[in-house]
């Protein structure tokens, strides 16, 4: 797999110049931030992506994962959130609002998220339930 970043967020600049409303540009040039620990870029490129398309639930789940990075877990939980209410059944949104709220001393509803992740088929949630909630 190609790790080039800088180059890809290069080409993602481009491509907003061309078209400042195509979507999954702001979406992937923000995970490409994230994956360069510019965790607040990635964040203001989802924003973007969220302001041009408010119903995509990964736009928000990506945020939140951004926010967690900068560990701002409320925020976090926030984007979880609505990720979860736009996709009842988004198991990563699910298990990542889980460890949020446990970050933030919310075990139970921590664990909760995390039972509703592992039934959706998360083995992660699984580990995890079994560290945080047994």
């Amino acid at each position: 797999m190609l790790s080039d970043y800088k180059g890809a967020i290069k080409d993602f600049n481009k491509a907003i110049e061309l078209d400042p409303y195509f979507t999954k540009v702001y979406y992937n040039r923000g995970y490409s931030r994230d994956l360069l620990d510019d965790h607040r870029g990635a964040i203001a490129d989802y924003s973007k992506a969220i302001e041009l398309d408010p119903n995509n639930p990964h736009f928000y789940s990506n945020r939140g994962v951004s926010k967690v990075n900068l560990k701002d877990y409320r925020g976090a939980i926030e984007d979880f959130d609505i990720a979860i209410e736009l996709e009842p059944s988004f198991t990563d949104a699910y298990f990542n609002r889980g460890i949020s709220r446990i970050a933030v001393g919310n075990r139970n509803l921590g664990c909760k998220d995390l039972s509703s992740a592992k039934k959706l088929g998360s083995e992660l949630a699984n580990l995890s339930t079994r560290k945080y909630c047994e």
